[in-house]
């Protein structure tokens, strides 16, 4: 069902206006004609069924017609992670966004080869607020602002959790943290295409961090990424996985 999303509240039995962009994705994008039925999300968070009454040249309405459930909320999942060339993490943050991470931390490690700007960060931003109408999560994925590797490690040794993706000797698979079991929150960190420095691992280590790994190959940073948390998404559902 379409979702658009009205910017005061709204209450079964009377009338949204919508206005430009909403307006616009509802008529010109999804092509809608009144009386299609519409899923309205307000500024509260509340998610309704609604249809569509009327469709003019600037703005719309729809009837509420019934209150929804609430939208599932974001697996508490933090990604600590360097940030790949090019514009390849608009595609880890669409799909970050659809699995339900909860936040996403780029980090600046002694190998990043980016260090994104503020016009990074809002199409980031930007990308995770239109996800919702995909994925129809209750809010949309975090994006923090860059820090260095220290001060983002540092912080999270309160974290249920902490697991730093390391494919070299020594690392667990990670299905054996599965069966060990998991707290909440977990925080998942992924270094830039040259990996962490010997120092870096060290930093993880005295801060509670488990190496771990997906395996015997090595991906490219915006492939392990979404891997990883994946597969702590589903830990964080009560899903088993089984080797």
């Amino acid at each position: 069902m379409t979702r658009v999303f009205a910017e005061g509240p709204c209450e079964v039995g009377g009338t949204v206006v919508l206005r430009r962009e909403e307006h616009r994705y509802l008529a010109s994008v999804r092509r809608h004609r009144p009386g299609d039925e519409v899923e309205v999300r307000d500024d509260a968070g509340g998610r309704f069924r609604a249809v569509i009454a009327r469709l003019g040249r600037g703005e719309s309405a729809v009837e509420i017609i019934e209150r929804l459930d609430p939208a599932p909320a974001g697996a508490p999942v933090r990604v600590l992670s360097a940030v790949p060339k090019r514009n390849l993490m608009d595609g880890v943050v669409r799909r970050l966004s659809e699995l339900g991470v909860m936040s996403l931390v780029p980090v600046i490690t002694g190998r990043s080869v980016v260090d994104p700007g503020e016009g990074k960060l809002e199409r980031w931003r930007r990308i995770a607020e239109e996800s919702v109408r995909q994925c129809g999560r209750r809010s949309p994925l975090e994006i923090a602002d860059p820090v260095d590797l220290e001060t983002a490690v540092v912080g999270e040794r309160e974290a249920g959790i902490r697991l730093v993706l390391h494919p070299e000797e020594g690392a667990l698979p990670i299905r054996e943290v599965a069966k060990a079991g998991m707290a909440e929150p977990v925080v998942v960190a992924i270094g830039p295409e040259g990996g962490f420095t010997g120092a870096e691992l060290s930093l993880f280590e005295a801060n509670g961090f488990t190496r771990v790994s997906m395996g015997g190959v090595i991906m490219r940073v915006e492939t392990a990424i979404v891997a990883v948390c994946a597969v702590a998404v589903a830990f964080c559902g009560e899903i088993l996985l089984q080797p």
